[in-house]
């Protein structure tokens, strides 16, 4: 946890950030300075100052969790896949609050009937998550783009953990191009989309499900998921 949590506050704006070479009068540029001084025909258009502005982070991420019937599975370490989900998850949340991020949580499931996308109130809701159905991941998906285009912020991340193969759309369509062409929805829309999948066999699908998102990985351990997390943290965040 102390890991991803100091990687994340390295995401921390600086309290003020410096512009070199502007027109702004904060602070003499020395470099300029000596440039107009050597050839005064400078003078008239040269941009001898540096100015400082806050940088503000503005950002929002929603965390989409499968908690379909697969996620009961037992590891060799004794945890289920649910429970090592429900650390990864519980690990961003914690994190990006730290930082004053806006952060929501949803858990997704899917029966006979309906697709259920349930919004987590903290890490108390978290932790009482339990495997439930199936999962439709494009329904899901949408669903949380509806919710995370409400949030007022510059930039919107959605992160889906999921443990396999998509195996239902809410119609007759394939639920991999389904999911596929949800990811797309998002970042149509500015979301960007972060894909975590855990499964042994990934090979036949996941480059198609994946094709639209700006970053995902496959892991054939879910004990490996939290380092994936943390290490993505640091490349892309």
């Amino acid at each position: 946890r102390r890991r991803i949590i100091e990687h994340f506050e390295m995401l921390k704006p600086n309290e003020l950030q410096k512009v070199r070479f502007t027109e702004e009068p904060d602070e003499l540029n020395m470099e300029a300075i000596i440039e107009v001084l050597a050839d005064p025909s400078l003078r008239a258009h040269s941009k001898v100052y540096d100015s400082h502005r806050i940088n503000e982070r503005d950002s929002a991420t929603s965390i989409l969790l499968d908690i379909s019937g697969s996620t009961a599975g037992t590891l060799q370490s004794g945890k289920r896949v649910i429970d090592v989900e429900k650390l990864s998850a519980g690990l961003i949340y914690q994190a990006l609050n730290e930082i004053g991020d806006r952060v929501n949580m949803y858990a997704f499931s899917t029966d006979s009937a309906m697709t259920h996308l349930y919004r987590l109130s903290g890490l108390e809701n978290l932790g009482a998550l339990e495997p439930e159905n199936a999962n439709a991941d494009g329904v899901a998906i949408r669903g949380a783009i509806a919710e995370t285009k409400l949030i007022p912020a510059k930039d919107r991340t959605l992160i889906v953990i999921s443990d396999g193969r998509p195996v239902g759309t809410g119609s007759s369509g394939n639920p991999v191009i389904d999911t596929s062409m949800a990811f797309g929805e998002a970042e149509a829309q500015g979301i960007r989309t972060i894909y975590f999948n855990v499964d042994n066999s990934p090979s036949d699908y996941f480059a198609e499900l994946t094709r639209n998102t700006t970053y995902a990985r496959s892991l054939r351990d879910i004990e490996q998921l939290p380092k994936a997390i943390s290490d993505f943290v640091m490349e892309h965040g």
